[in-house]
């Protein structure tokens, strides 16, 4: 059938029509929203995390009583965990991959760009311990660390504002070296080319000095780990002293996680736990997956919901169009009769009825692309969501016309085997 004749049989015929395209926007909407934000769930989970994580113990949260940890217990804690056979290298830091007790931000600016917030990754030797590569530059020399202390119960030091368990850290009183990924080093400054480059994060003349670019790191804030903000993470030479919260990384040598985990908590409960608060869990180490695991919770439920979201409104839309236009077989039985009398295959039949519902899917698809932004709106303004990227809104409607192709083909290929003799009998 020719464009003229499709527009003939929906406007003589308007009603079923109408319902399908009410439904396919509808679709649309909900399709763009959902498929946007389970692709802001996967999007951490399915980024290169930058580190040797298959050797990996971590122990998270270590926080002390009203009095702070000397830089001697620290010390001598690290050294006889060393001292372990098997074990690489050991760290105390702040903020640590996959770790919850403090996030701490750092906002960077190369020349007159944007401002970028950035997770800061605290801690002696990080690169070693967490095996992270070094695509350019040098990582850190013994005389470029400096103290940093967290400490709740006194006054703010000056490296870290703490503000319960999120510290706001203002920039460094000098120019400073740091490590930075290189998704953040092409957000500021164009990749490989910042490095040696100055990073403004206060005043004129306060700022990081680039000396290294690493591979691809995960930022540890993982609701912010989306989009080019994946990497948005900076090392930084300080080492963790006389701290009242901290956390711990170990490396190991391949297969030794499991031997060395109950020998490394052993060491942390002697030193560390005489001093641990009343309300204070236990010291708990983990290996790299099983923390993993557990900081991804979250967005393995919302995956799971937002997957059942969109599975309940695939079938729904399938199931409802399947119905409509197998109605609309039934009902235009002769005028396919007649058309198939007059010589048309059934190649035309079925080309005739996909090329009306491609007609009013893609038109739905359109109303349901401007619905969607308008509920992602709703959304932004009383759950303070992600703004829909325009650029998802084709996802949505592309993903409906697939589905109203795919649902009138059943019935497209019934209609072409309509015999011309039955058809016109039948009525």
């Amino acid at each position: 059938m020719s464009w003229h004749a499709l527009f003939s049989t929906l406007r003589r015929s308007p009603l079923m029509p109408l319902l399908i395209v009410g439904q396919i926007v509808i679709a649309c909407a909900i399709l763009c929203n959902t498929l946007f934000l389970a692709w802001q769930q996967l999007q951490p989970m399915l980024a290169s995390p930058g580190i040797d994580g298959q050797n990996l113990l971590l122990a998270d949260r270590i926080s002390g009583d009203h009095s702070a940890w000397t830089d001697a217990e620290v010390n001598q804690t690290l050294a006889e965990i060393r001292a372990l056979p098997g074990v690489i290298a050991a760290s105390a830091g702040y903020g640590l991959p996959m770790t919850s007790g403090l996030s701490i931000t750092w906002d960077l600016r190369y020349g007159h760009g944007r401002t970028i917030n950035a997770d800061g990754y605290f801690g002696r030797d990080l690169v070693k311990t967490l095996g992270i590569h070094l695509l350019a530059g040098r990582d850190f020399q013994p005389g470029d660390y400096r103290p940093m202390s967290i400490a709740f119960n006194t006054a703010p030091p000056d490296d870290a504002a703490p503000s319960g368990n999120t510290v706001k850290t203002p920039p460094a009183p000098t120019i400073t070296p740091a490590l930075i990924p290189i998704g953040l080093a092409r957000q500021l400054c164009g990749g490989l080319a910042c490095l040696g480059k100055v990073l403004r994060t206060g005043g004129d003349g306060d700022g990081e000095q680039v000396i290294g670019i690493t591979s691809p790191l995960l930022r540890y804030q993982l609701v912010l780990a989306q989009g080019d903000a994946v990497q948005n993470a900076i090392l930084l030479p300080r080492y963790v002293s006389k701290p009242q919260l901290f956390s711990m990384a170990i490396r190991v040598e391949p297969g030794r996680q499991a031997a060395l985990l109950p020998a490394v908590q052993k060491i942390l409960q002697h030193r560390l736990g005489p001093r641990l608060g009343a309300d204070a869990e236990p010291i708990r180490v983990r290996s790299y997956a099983e923390a993993r695991h557990a900081s991804f919770s979250d967005n393995r439920s919302a995956l799971y919901m937002l997957g059942g979201i969109t599975l309940a409104v695939v079938l729904v839309t399938v199931m409802g169009v399947l119905g409509l236009s197998g109605f609309q077989v039934q009902r235009r039985q002769r005028q396919i009769g007649i058309y198939r009398a007059l010589g048309a295959r059934r190649r035309q039949i079925m080309s005739s009825f996909l090329g009306e519902n491609l007609l009013l899917v893609g038109a739905a698809s359109m109303l349901g692309m401007g619905l969607a932004w308008i509920i992602n709106q709703l959304l932004m303004q009383h759950y303070e969501l992600a703004r829909l990227p325009p650029s998802w809104l084709p996802v949505g409607a592309v993903t409906a016309i697939m589905l109203g192709q795919l649902a009138v083909l059943g019935p497209a290929r019934s209609a072409a085997g309509i015999a011309p003799a039955e058809a016109i009998r039948s009525q």
